[in-house]
């Protein structure tokens, strides 16, 4: 079982099993100052998820430093002895873009949108993303956030069900291709 330590520091049990069979690493989470040291890496995880389905990058890597810096938002890594970035997660100021009913806020509400979670393939089904997941949570509660907006799509594997177990419920499912987006929402208690 993972545990949120103070400081957003996880261990993995080294050598420990993980139910796809391989060998989990022992893995560290920190909160970075400076998110621009892994922005290259973030758009490259763009990229390798979204593929053909964008045809350019999410406007916020133009600003990335100051959108994932305080207090406009927060950025955490992942990190294995072998693996210098294994994951990434971030949230973000929520800019209401979205029109839905179910998606507008109070003005008085402090709200993030949940984004960048990212876990290297080759490390997957080790408990990686739900220790990001927690941590960013964490952190979320520690800055007075009260709803964690976030969005996923069907085409990503195992999404929904990850942010619905660890607390997420889907308020707007769109029926538009390609995206078919899945909108989500948590409070922050």
């Amino acid at each position: 079982m993972l545990a949120v330590q103070p400081h957003h520091t996880n261990a993995l049990l080294a050598n420990e099993k993980a139910s796809n069979g391989l060998i989990k690493e022992e893995v560290t989470i920190k909160l970075l100052a400076d998110p621009s040291s892994v922005h290259a890496s973030a758009l490259s995880a763009w990229k390798s998820l979204f593929g053909a389905k964008a045809s350019k990058p999410h406007p916020d890597h133009a600003t990335f430093k100051s959108t994932y810096s305080q207090p406009n938002g927060r950025l955490l890594v992942a990190s294995t002895p072998t693996k210098a970035i294994a994951g990434i997660i971030a949230y973000r100021k929520y800019d209401g873009r979205f029109k839905h009913p179910e998606l507008v806020f109070d003005e008085t509400a402090h709200v993030v949108e949940v984004v960048r979670l990212f876990v290297q393939p080759e490390l997957r089904g080790q408990g990686i993303a739900t220790s990001l997941i927690k941590a960013l949570v964490e952190k979320a509660r520690e800055d007075d956030v009260q709803i964690m907006y976030l969005h996923t799509h069907p085409f990503l594997p195992g999404a929904q069900y990850l942010w619905e177990k660890e607390g997420w419920r889907v308020v707007v499912k769109e029926q538009e291709e390609p995206w078919f987006t899945i909108h989500m929402k948590r409070d922050v208690e």
